[in-house]
């Protein structure tokens, strides 16, 4: 089976960027166990992610000093749900959160600017970890 060029690459290094490093560390082992047809699919590489940040809460993680606390993860999903607001399929503030609590301030201002072009095509699943929204 040929390869699928540096899409499982470039996924993993989103993850490291734009998730808290332990969240990141989930999401890079559930990646590094995916076979090679697998690692061919986005879907797949999605979801690697987004288990990794619906976990979130049961990973004990250091806040680091630079990090947000929760009054910017509320205004941060406030813009989400403003963005989609009139979206039958809109993320709700509990996804947002949950969503938002495993990502380092990159991935949620990365997440804020995706979900502002699209809410309405790709929603949160897509926009989850999106370091290079080209």
């Amino acid at each position: 089976m040929p390869g699928c060029g540096t899409l499982p690459t470039k996924r993993c290094e989103d993850f490291k960027q734009s998730m808290k490093p332990r969240v990141a560390e989930r999401a890079v082992a559930c990646l590094n166990a995916l076979n090679q047809a697998q690692r061919c699919d986005p879907n797949r590489l999605e979801l690697c992610g987004h288990t990794a940040l619906m976990n979130a809460c049961s990973i004990v993680e250091p806040p680091p000093e630079a990090d947000a606390g929760p009054d910017e993860v509320g205004a941060h999903c406030t813009s989400i749900l403003h963005e989609c607001e009139g979206v039958s399929s809109g993320p709700s503030m509990h996804d947002c959160r949950t969503t938002l609590a495993g990502m380092s301030v990159l991935g949620r201002d990365r997440m804020v600017a995706c979900m502002k072009t699209h809410c309405t095509d790709k929603g949160l699943l897509f926009c989850e970890a999106q370091v290079d929204l080209k």
